[in-house]
């Protein structure tokens, strides 16, 4: 589930393209952060020869997936994402706009000899072959996370280092940096993480920049967790957040059970976010209602320090609140079938807005399909209605084994125009196959987009994956 802030539209750099997987997923929990920093730290523009490097890390992926011989220690796993595609577009001018980026994503984690130790890295890298500046104002590339762990068997020690995502209660961030996390006693749990933070090392240089904090957890009777958390965020010597947090999970009863999580700030001396969520068993039924609720203005700094655009989100002063429940029928007339219901409300000086959304997916046999609806009415009587629709099917062909087709419809129709128009529309239809043993995948792709923003917008993708390792 995804936090909708209504009236409200942020884009922050380019959106990078999403794996033409299954369209399908079961439905996510509850949301247990906002998105709180811009991820990684940009690249130096890449050089010429980029591409043939795109083209050898895809051969390398293929050729661990399957080597002609056998190693021992260390190990490796290895998946590589090859992504290649083509886009076509038209602004209102009637000019015509055209890039052929190759994307590779390129994960790998090693065991090594020593015991315990093992290394970790996820990254991606970009390459437009129209030699334009399409991409001028993006990243080339990123690392996701590359840390080397040290984690003996009897789990009592881990040891990261390097750049990594921090998740622990009221921390949602990603860093450069050292995280402990010890269980000394069968009922305790400590961690303690400090650093760098991605999302500020840009800012005047490094100089005052950290993240520092820590989480004790008990381990209650009857699986019940409790836990207390502490982070602190500073950027060039200037506190940016310093926030207390509490996280809890209890099992009731007849499999009954409750969890949630709280921050409180104290730098701006108020609440910054809540939330909490039940699942329970209804007969045949698991029902997962929730609630949560963001203070903006105290999950966000105001200071001038702060990462845009969530120094802006402080200063509006809003709240934002979801409540919604997920239902899931594990048989409902020989179908896997999950519905989700929920509504957002966004809470101002100068008035409310809401957006309320329904989704239903079934599954059965290799084909998976769903709609989603939802309308949206933002501040001044704006608004918009939206519906989508997307399939999976599995082996189309019965003859022939791995094959898929993927389809997706979206449409979005805006109460008062936009720019001349009333709607914006994305189609989207895909075919792939799946090869020894799923370790590779080769799927094809084509979208057609049309928004007031351009008027018309083609795509074609070709996606490649490998997976495996010696």
């Amino acid at each position: 589930m995804h936090l909708a802030i209504p009236g409200c539209v942020i884009i922050v750099g380019e959106v990078l393209p999403a794996r033409p997987s299954l369209p399908f997923q079961p439905l996510a929990g509850p949301l247990s952060h906002t998105a709180r920093s811009l991820v990684g730290v940009r690249l130096e523009p890449m050089p010429e020869p980029l591409f043939r490097k795109l083209f050898l890390l895809f051969l390398g992926g293929l050729f661990l997936a399957h080597p002609p011989f056998s190693a021992a220690q260390p190990s490796l796993s290895l998946r590589s994402e090859t992504v290649f595609r083509a886009m076509e577009s038209f602004d209102e001018q009637g000019d015509l706009s055209r890039s052929f980026p190759a994307y590779e994503y390129l994960r790998a984690d090693v065991s090594t000899p020593v015991k315990g130790l093992s290394l970790h890295v996820y990254g991606w890298g970009r390459y437009d072959f129209a030699g334009k500046d399409h991409f001028a104002n993006n990243p080339d590339g990123d690392l996701f996370y590359g840390y080397a762990e040290y984690a003996p068997a009897d789990g009592n020690l881990s040891i990261r280092g390097g750049r990594q995502n921090v998740l622990s209660a009221g921390a949602n961030e990603t860093m450069d940096g050292v995280r402990v996390r010890i269980l000394p006693l069968s009922w305790l749990s400590l961690e303690a993480y400090g650093g760098l933070a991605s999302a500020v090392t840009d800012d005047d240089g490094a100089d005052g920049d950290y993240l520092a904090g820590g989480r004790a957890g008990f381990f209650l009777p009857h699986g019940a967790v409790f836990g207390f958390s502490f982070k602190e965020l500073a950027n060039d010597g200037d506190d940016n957040e310093r926030t207390l947090g509490v996280d809890a999970y209890f099992p009731l009863f007849a499999d009954i059970t409750l969890s949630g999580m709280a921050g409180y700030s104290l730098l701006n001396g108020g609440m910054a976010e809540f939330l909490v969520e039940a699942r329970a068993p209804l007969g045949p039924l698991w029902v997962e209602p929730f609630y949560e609720r963001y203070f903006l203005d105290n999950l966000f700094n105001t200071g001038v320090d702060s990462a845009r655009p969530f120094r802006i989100l402080a200063l509006t002063e809003n709240d934002i609140s979801a409540v919604g429940a997920r239902v899931r029928h594990p048989d409902l007339f020989g179908l896997e079938t999950s519905v989700e219901a929920a509504m957002y409300q966004q809470e101002a000086p100068g008035g409310a807005s809401w957006h309320v959304k329904a989704l239903v997916a079934a599954a059965a046999k290799g084909l998976r399909a769903g709609g989603e609806a939802g309308r949206l009415q933002g501040f001044h009587e704006q608004g918009y209605v939206s519906g989508r629709l997307f399939a999976y099917w599995g082996n189309p062909l019965k003859a022939v084994s791995g094959e898929f087709l993927d389809a997706e419809a979206m449409v979005v129709r805006y109460d008062e125009e936009i720019f001349g128009k009333d709607a914006s529309w994305h189609v989207s239809v895909g075919a792939g196959k799946f090869f020894l043993k799923e370790a590779l995948t080769l799927s094809v792709a084509g979208i057609y987009e049309h928004s007031p923003y351009l008027d018309q917008e083609l795509k074609a993708t070709v996606f490649l994956a490998a997976d495996g390792g010696i």
